[in-house]
């Protein structure tokens, strides 16, 4: 269970008022009604490919040789041929309730199922087949003897009088004032590339990653690492408390980035059984991606919506002592996302989509590419191999062509169906 929004709605439990209509005027609230199911209900259901369907609240993206998968959030994954990027073809649809993250490493899937971690066999992409269930690993985010578990919130807008207090919780039911929360509003990730087993490619706000035959998942505050030496059976080696607001994690050669609400930590990998802390990287509390390459790293710090930041900005961190990260600049943003970093070029998710040539650490701004403002973006993957740009945004997702960072051709687009 990885929304952070409903972590924060809960927490959200503890306010309670009564409601007293001696206002004339009235205001706009997001109604949040709790959604439970019961452990029969989250597991009854079959694994396998369904008919195509339409995109309507997309999450995550990942690659995986011709595939692109891209998740309905928690409805299951959208399966793409991609070999023709100007023509991407929808296969069809696995459905798996409660899924957010994904995985996949020499044709095994790793995927949540709310609470669950399901290892799922797409060596027939047309045919999938659940090998394993391992159950209750992911915390759940409440639970009710009666109800079942809590696994989301069904959001609508209403008006309360206007002297309504800022936060109201009746009977479980959730309000929230003027509220910048969607429910739709959640991390996208990444998953880094393996060194030696065949491993696909995810966006920057990853809550699944595999390296070093290992499968890395991150809850609000925890970081599990499972073993692959039996790849169709993962097995829980380890459980580390990482503290509280952990969002993000970028696996990097023989380190671990892993992005939280206060800033970003960095462990050694090089027993990948037992990562071991390195140091710190302190920023504003706010929603963190991160990005590394040899020497810095790029993180972007976004206000608004479970953040509570007042800072939208890209900070270029100087990585070189891993013991010792150092600030080299801050860059004013608009509310920036997803990233990704291609040799000397930043593709960003930033009032649309955005290049940057970022070879002069100190000049960043001084030196865009180009600059897509007619879109509102999530995350983007890059395809140094394919000179492509994948964008997952509020419309859809949009491949670009990059062979020419400063004249960007769009490939091709799969809309957003609402």
């Amino acid at each position: 269970m990885k929304i952070k929004l409903l972590l924060f709605l809960v927490a959200l439990l503890s306010f309670s008022a009564c409601l007293k209509d001696t206002c004339k005027s009235s205001q706009t609230y997001l109604r949040y009604e709790p959604i439970y199911k019961k452990t029969e209900e989250i597991r009854n259901f079959t694994i396998k490919m369904g008919p195509s369907k339409d995109l309507k609240s997309p999450g995550k993206i990942y690659t995986y040789g011709q595939y692109l998968l891209i998740n309905e959030i928690n409805e299951g994954l959208h399966i793409v041929d991609n070999t023709n990027p100007k023509n991407p073809i929808k296969l069809g649809f696995i459905e798996i309730p409660g899924n957010i993250d994904m995985a996949i490493q020499n044709n095994i899937l790793y995927a949540d199922n709310y609470i669950d971690l399901l290892a799922i066999d797409i060596s027939n992409i047309q045919n999938p087949t659940l090998l394993t269930r391992k159950e209750s690993v992911f915390p759940e985010i409440s639970k009710s003897p009666e109800l079942g578990y809590l696994v989301g919130y069904h959001y609508t807008k209403v008006s309360l009088p206007c002297n309504s207090p800022k936060f109201l919780n009746e009977g479980g039911i959730l309000y929230y004032e003027n509220s910048n929360i969607k429910a739709d509003d959640i991390s996208i990730f990444y998953n880094g590339i393996g060194t030696v087993p065949i491993t696909g490619i995810g966006g920057s706000m990853a809550r699944f990653t595999l390296t070093a035959n290992h499968l890395y998942t991150i809850d609000n505050s925890n970081l599990k690492i499972f073993h692959l030496s039996n790849p169709q059976n993962p097995s829980l080696e380890k459980s580390m408390n990482l503290g509280w607001g952990i969002e993000t994690i970028f696996p990097y050669k023989d380190k671990l980035f892993i992005g939280s609400n206060s800033g970003m930590f960095i462990y050694s990998n090089t027993n990948p059984s037992n990562p071991t802390f390195l140091s710190t990287f302190t920023h504003s509390f706010a929603c963190d991606p991160v990005f590394a390459t040899d020497t810095r790293a790029y993180i972007t710090l976004r206000r608004g919506n479970t953040c509570s930041s007042n800072s939208d900005q890209l900070d270029v961190v100087d990585i070189t002592d891993l013991k010792n990260p150092k600030l080299l600049k801050t860059y004013p943003m608009f509310n920036p996302r997803g990233l990704s970093v291609n040799d000397k070029t930043l593709y960003l998710c930033d009032d649309g989509f955005k290049v940057f040539n970022i070879e002069d650490d100190l000049k960043i701004d001084e030196n865009r590419l180009s600059h897509i403002n007619n879109i509102d973006t999530y995350d983007v993957i890059h395809l140094n191999d394919k000179n492509v740009a994948m964008v997952v945004g509020k419309d859809g997702l949009y491949q670009y062509n990059t062979q020419n960072n400063k004249d960007l051709i769009l490939l091709s687009k799969i809309p957003i169906v609402r």
